[in-house]
């Protein structure tokens, strides 16, 4: 049996805890799958959830139409120049975060929790939980190809 001196343990613990930590959080993307064939398209979903605020070209809009009339809101981000931003690097896996909602955080935003909004939709269960990222991850692809 090998003995390790006691202040050795929690420093060879401490040090595998690091290195799990630093190796999740260099994880660029997770792995997402696609939508399931009668899901639409990132596009359908973009046009049909984002580009009411973003816009149908993703720029933005200023003025939001609702059913009380137009509304003036803050602008909504420019999709369009996510990569230009970002050093010429497309950086999906935040836009993924973004579009998904991060319940656990605390600041005020007016984009809705799109992971719990299409969960919503398709009804609690694993037919949700599998299907919502592949819908996420299709809108976050079709951003892509917007890039200017």
């Amino acid at each position: 049996m090998i003995r390790y001196p006691k202040k050795s343990l929690p420093a060879a613990l401490s040090l595998m805890a690091i290195a799990l930590i630093a190796g999740g959080l260099a994880a660029e993307e997770p792995h997402m799958p696609r939508p399931p064939a009668g899901y639409g398209s990132g596009e359908s979903d973009f046009k049909n959830y984002c580009a009411a605020c973003h816009g149908a070209d993703a720029a933005g809009r200023r003025v939001i139409e609702t059913p009380d009339g137009p509304h003036l809101l803050a602008r909504p981000a420019d999709l369009t120049s996510l990569a230009r931003r970002n050093g010429d690097a497309y950086p999906a896996a935040y836009v993924y975060r973004v579009i998904a909602g991060d319940p656990t955080r605390d600041s005020p935003r007016l984009m809705p929790h799109w992971d719990g909004e299409f969960r919503a939709e398709l009804g609690s269960g694993l037919h949700a939980a599998l299907v919502t990222p592949g819908r996420i991850h299709a809108i976050v692809d079709y951003l892509e190809t917007l890039q200017k």
